[in-house]
């Protein structure tokens, strides 16, 4: 049996810009996190009802489909803005999807984490590696310095 949990801890902003969703279809189960970028009402309404249009597309296509489909739908509408189009909320996101006698399907982009509790005495293990320029200069076997992990090498706009 899957189970799953969510929590969130605003912090010192003034919207809760994260957003979680869940999907099934035919058997084959999404859950969703999109973490906002930013702290206001259009990324808040925004990541909302993107991540319950990427867990429909995940749980009909899988993780890593689901989630180039609806990205690649959200740079068509970007691509119309054109250059000094208004910015447009961002999230950096985890897809994960279940399907009965298949291995778990994981993608993400952004310093999002996933993590597996096999059994609930167990560690967690994490899943996913950062997308952030800390990860790449570990790497590279480099040091990376106090800034780092805040330069995302990826995020979405789906």
């Amino acid at each position: 049996m899957t189970t799953h949990s969510t929590a969130q801890l605003i912090g010192g902003r003034s919207h809760q810009c994260d957003a979680t969703a869940t999907y099934t279809h035919e058997g084959r189960r999404a859950y969703i996190l999109l973490d906002g970028i930013g702290s206001d009402e259009d990324v808040q309404s925004w990541t909302r009802t993107t991540a319950r249009r990427l867990a429909r597309a995940a749980a009909r296509n899988g993780a890593l489909k689901g989630l180039q489909q609806i990205h690649a739908a959200r740079a068509e509408e970007i691509a119309e803005q054109g250059p000094y189009g208004p910015d447009l909320p961002m999230a950096v996101a985890v897809v994960a999807v279940t399907e009965p006698g298949q291995p778990l399907q994981i993608a993400w982009c952004g310093d999002a984490r996933a993590y597996l509790l096999p059994a609930p005495t167990s560690p967690a293990r994490r899943l996913t590696t950062d997308h952030n320029m800390r990860q790449v200069l570990i790497d590279m076997d480099l040091k990376p310095g106090p800034a780092t992990g805040s330069r995302r090498t990826s995020a979405t706009r789906p």
